[in-house]
């Protein structure tokens, strides 16, 4: 067992096989994704007998699909189109038909802590692998200018947020994931998960090792060692915990960043532009 994780940890994207989607895991970027990802990762290791793969061939959902075909989904996470990230509210994707013969799990979190969280990631994490090269745009300014930001900023997250609702009958069937249900009670969101993915038998001893795997404080010791081949879980600085994957993953850590003013002009964005469905902008 331990040579064949060793071919997995070496070959793992070599072995995949290429086939549509049966389950896509859609969020805006700065919403937990690579944590969703790790956690869904070590929980097919584990219900599929395996052990010691390497954090980059469990953040490979899609081996695991090649393997074994007949016990777990081709899941795919995306970002519905990573230029969202950059891209001013009118110019997302209004479109959302080429999800039609699959299924889709949205997963969202508090559109002022992906403020945040995409604050640092523009201006602390830029330089990893080729992004300078590619379509992002290193944000020059303030967090608080931030705010006021029209490409990829809160108008952006409100609205990409609104699109899926509105398009949430398009796919075979949509499930709701908050980050902060996920945060809150782990075990009760991943047994949505399981369900919704229709994995069988899964034991209650995968999911602990699952959930113990991905908690905050081991993905941040994996990050400390270097962190992932590709930038999924990688620092730009060793030395800056700001530009770490693993910033902070708290809830409301917005109100540590922004004035009294700034939340009251935010919430009210929240109030009169998001969806209820998402239950961010009751009791503002």
């Amino acid at each position: 067992m331990k040579i064949f994780s060793q071919i997995l940890n070496f070959f793992g994207y070599k072995l995949c096989k290429i086939k549509l989607p049966d389950i896509y895991i859609i969020s805006f970027p700065k919403s937990g994704r690579t944590w969703l990802n790790m956690l869904l990762g070590k929980l097919f290791e584990q219900h599929c007998g395996l052990s010691n793969l390497s954090p980059d061939t469990l953040l490979n959902t899609k081996l695991f699909n090649s393997l074994f075909p007949d016990k777990i989904p081709n899941v795919v996470f995306s970002h519905d189109d990573n230029k969202n990230f950059f891209l001013p509210p009118r110019k997302i994707k209004k479109s959302k038909r080429k999800y039609k013969n699959s299924k889709i799990i949205f997963l969202v979190r508090d559109p002022r802590d992906v403020l945040v969280s995409s604050y640092f990631e523009k201006t602390k994490r830029v330089k990893l692998g080729k992004r300078e090269d590619s379509f992002w745009q290193k944000f020059n300014g303030t967090i608080s200018d931030y705010i006021y930001e029209k490409k990829g900023g809160f108008d952006t997250i409100i609205e990409f947020y609104n699109l899926w609702h509105k398009n949430k009958n398009i796919p075979q069937d949509f499930l709701l994931i908050r980050y902060e249900d996920l945060y809150n009670n782990t075990l009760n969101e991943l047994n949505k998960i399981i369900n919704f993915l229709n994995l069988k038998d899964v034991s209650e001893k995968s999911k602990s090792n699952a959930i113990n795997f991905a908690s905050f404080n081991n993905m941040r010791k994996i990050e400390e060692k270097g962190g992932t081949r590709s930038d999924k879980l990688k620092p730009a600085d060793i030395n800056d915990t700001a530009s770490y994957k693993t910033r902070k993953g708290k809830i409301g850590d917005y109100k540590n960043y922004f004035s009294e003013q700034e939340i009251k002009y935010l919430n009210k964005k929240m109030k009169n532009n998001l969806s209820s469905y998402f239950g961010y902008n009751t009791n503002l």
